[in-house]
């Protein structure tokens, strides 16, 4: 019998040592000065309630202020599933003082860094300082049609076009008539002669011959 209950005595043991082999094991948190330096982002905000993602715990927490980094007016903070692993829990509603790093665009924390309730980080606010808002998420651009510009009414309207005013035709001039050659009424010049045939013009000149006999 003395055998076996040696075997009994020494069974917890044995399962007590496997459980502190597993156990998270962090060295004390730093002064809060150090924890800022080596923080991505450090922001004091409300925990909401958290829900596991494959071996993960992801907490929602609304922020209020923030010390370091742009986690905007929301953030997403992960951490292990338990305890041994170096998870953090935090109470939901309850408002803390968060140390955290990112790593593949995520925040993470964990049981190892300076992180506290809001209540128990009195001396890190007063080294922090007064902080500032959190800045609003970026949001994309998006490419909008050019906006149509409708006519005012306070624009006047454009003139319409002004048919031309038809001009009156002059009518034709007659020729000035000529005044008869005094030696026997025949214009003396050729261009004047040139219009009225060439019948005319042999009559003329028959005038004109006849005019001179007689002189």
């Amino acid at each position: 019998m003395r055998p076996v209950l040696c075997v009994m005595l020494a069974g917890p043991g044995i399962v007590a040592g496997a459980r502190t082999a597993q156990a998270c094991d962090c060295k004390p948190a730093p002064p809060p000065d150090q924890a800022l330096a080596r923080a991505d982002i450090v922001f004091e905000g409300r925990a909401g309630k958290g829900e596991f993602v494959e071996e993960r715990q992801r907490v929602p927490f609304e922020v209020h202020k923030v010390y370091k980094g742009d986690p905007g007016p929301t953030a997403e903070v992960w951490t292990n599933d338990s305890d041994d692993s170096c998870g953090r829990f935090y109470k939901a509603g309850e408002p803390y003082l968060v140390y955290t790093w990112v790593s593949k665009d995520k925040i993470w924390d964990s049981l190892c860094s300076r992180t506290r309730l809001l209540d128990n980080a009195k001396k890190d606010l007063t080294e922090l300082g007064p902080g500032e808002e959190p800045h609003p998420h970026p949001v994309r651009e998006t490419m909008s049609p050019p906006a149509v510009e409708t006519p005012s009414d306070d624009v006047a309207p454009s003139p319409e076009p002004v048919a031309p005013t038809p001009t009156a035709q002059q009518p034709p001039t007659e020729p000035t008539p000529t005044a008869p050659h005094p030696n026997g009424g025949c214009a003396a010049s050729v261009a004047d002669r040139a219009p009225t045939g060439t019948a005319w013009g042999w009559a003329c000149l028959a005038l004109v011959a006849l005019g001179r006999r007689r002189r």
